[in-house]
């Protein structure tokens, strides 16, 4: 019934969807993956395309790039070197402020040890069991005591300033963030060259056959 009723015969050319493709871009055929005549599936490469101004752009961007991140990485070992510096003159700093402190103690405690015995001596004095010249002594003594911790007191001020303003700082994103905006603006622009480059590769858009 089908051969009878809904086939004819006629005579004619059939022929199918015809389409051409064209590069891109300027450039040179590298590539001619397939032959006239043979069936490709949708995507399967056809011709690959060389442009000799896109691959020395994308050259250029690549040594840009390392030449970006070598600068970023020097940047942060001179930061590194500079925070060790800093911690080096700070524990220093500190270092010397509590070895003060410790003097400071004990000329206090000096002190202190002079002041009772000058307490002790005055009823000795009055009732002449001591020398009053003794007395005499033991007062310029506090006095000379007095002076020494006075001194040792602003000199610990001095270095607790000191110390405090030596404190290292930390290393920021602040600091590298030139460096890290460069890097991030050559890898874009790779990326877009790269992208470009890769329309060089030219692809059945669909199934056929290569005339």
């Amino acid at each position: 019934a089908w051969d009878s009723v809904f086939r004819f015969r006629a005579f004619g050319i059939v022929t199918g969807n015809l389409v051409e493709l064209s590069a891109p871009w300027s450039g040179t055929v590298a590539t001619v993956c397939v032959e006239d005549g043979e069936t490709v599936r949708q995507g399967e490469p056809l011709v690959v395309l060389h442009s000799p101004e896109l691959a020395s752009d994308v050259a250029q961007v690549q040594d840009d790039l390392l030449a970006a991140r070598a600068a970023l990485e020097a940047e942060v070992a001179r930061l590194v070197l500079t925070a060790n510096d800093q911690f080096d003159r700070s524990r220093d700093a500190w270092a010397d402020f509590y070895l003060l402190q410790g003097d400071l103690q004990s000329a206090e405690a000096k002190l202190a040890e002079i002041s009772d015995r000058l307490e002790r001596y005055q009823p000795l004095v009055q009732n002449q069991i001591v020398p009053e010249q003794d007395m005499v002594s033991t007062e310029f003594e506090l006095q000379g005591q007095q002076a020494l911790v006075d001194r040792y007191t602003d000199a610990l001020e001095a270095r607790k300033k000191r110390a405090d303003a030596s404190e290292p700082t930390a290393i920021t994103d602040r600091q590298l963030a030139p460096f890290l905006a460069r890097v991030q603006v050559l890898l874009g622009q790779l990326k877009r060259l790269r992208d470009r480059q890769s329309l060089g590769t030219i692809r059945a858009p669909f199934d056929g056959r290569v005339v």
